[in-house]
């Protein structure tokens, strides 16, 4: 299982790489086989990858498709050639050595949100969609993939792995100030 983090600031502060560097060594435990660290201005995540076996993964997250969107996640999604061959109704381009985190965004781009009524798998991911400035979070319906988030004031934050949410000042503050 591959550990990610992403986090979205409101306060016009950049999402700064030293952070997502800290929280990309706390998510060794999760992928040990590399890590990445993506900023740019109020956006920015890290990820840690595991290599298992099939299906395909991704190495390097954010994936991205069009300059548009970025997926950060823990992605298996099965029946891709079932997938791979209703996307090429809509788009013959589709790779036929796509990775999951690929065709989930080639999915997401074809169908939007409704492209989790037709992949199959196990998942918990963010994907941001930079024209709408929106990130969307799932998890697949029987969710063996955690996914935990939170958010204050000015920032939200969501990842795989819940101690690494406590390492955010922002989130810390807001949880010890709703304890009295």
């Amino acid at each position: 299982m591959s550990g990610f983090f992403f986090m979205r600031r409101f306060d016009g502060c950049p999402v700064e790489v030293r952070l997502l560097e800290n929280i990309a060594s706390r998510l060794e435990f999760r992928g040990p086989d590399g890590a990445q660290a993506w900023t740019k201005g109020p956006i920015g995540g890290c990820f840690t990858w595991m290599r298992t076996g099939p299906p395909p993964q991704s190495k390097i997250q954010p994936v991205t498709l069009d300059e548009r969107f970025r997926l950060w996640g823990d992605v298996r999604l099965y029946a891709q050639e079932e997938l791979r061959k209703e996307l090429a109704e809509h788009d013959p381009v589709t790779n036929a050595g796509a990775t999951s985190e690929e065709l989930l965004l080639q999915s997401w781009k074809t169908w939007g949100p409704a492209s989790l009524e037709k992949v199959i798998g196990d998942f918990s991911f963010v994907l941001w969609d930079a024209r709408e400035e929106i990130a969307w979070c799932a998890r697949d319906f029987v969710g063996p993939r955690p996914f935990n988030y939170s958010a204050a004031e000015n920032v939200f934050c969501c990842s795989n792995t819940l101690d690494v949410l406590q390492l955010l000042p922002e989130l810390l503050t807001r949880s010890l100030r709703s304890r009295n």
